[in-house]
């Protein structure tokens, strides 16, 4: 992982032809590190140069009031859904929060419908 220090600051994103000689540093560390980014830090991949393979996992958070990238009321197993705990559907977006532009019914639980489409299979050949 490459990253500029200093560039959550900048009050701008990063233009690829632009930025590309601003100063990009390794992040490195011992195995098992974490790297914890704010998220207007420039950071980006950086060419493995070992033998091994890397492993990456990336979390984001997002504040109630903003839609999520994954929309976990319709992406999330019914039976999931059951087992979670109000602390996990609330972070996910099951209770209703008062956003930009307003909710009547703020507050309360968001109860989604059933899978309109169901499994999606490759066609029977016949």
């Amino acid at each position: 992982t490459l990253v500029v220090p200093g560039s959550h600051l900048s009050g701008r994103q990063p233009d690829h032809d632009l930025d590309s000689s601003a100063n990009w540093v390794p992040a490195m560390a011992p195995a098992g590190t974490v790297l914890a980014l704010e998220g207007r830090v420039w950071h980006s991949t950086g060419v493995n140069n070992t033998n091994r393979y890397r492993t990456g996992l990336t979390i984001n958070f997002c504040a109630p009031q903003f839609r999520q990238q994954e929309n976990f009321l319709l992406g999330t197993l019914p039976e999931v859904v059951e087992e979670a705990s109000p602390e996990l559907l609330a972070l996910m977006g099951f209770k209703a929060w008062q956003g930009y532009g307003g909710y009547e019914n703020h507050g309360q639980w968001v109860k989604r419908g059933e899978y309109a489409l169901g499994e999606l299979v490759p066609e029977q050949q016949t």
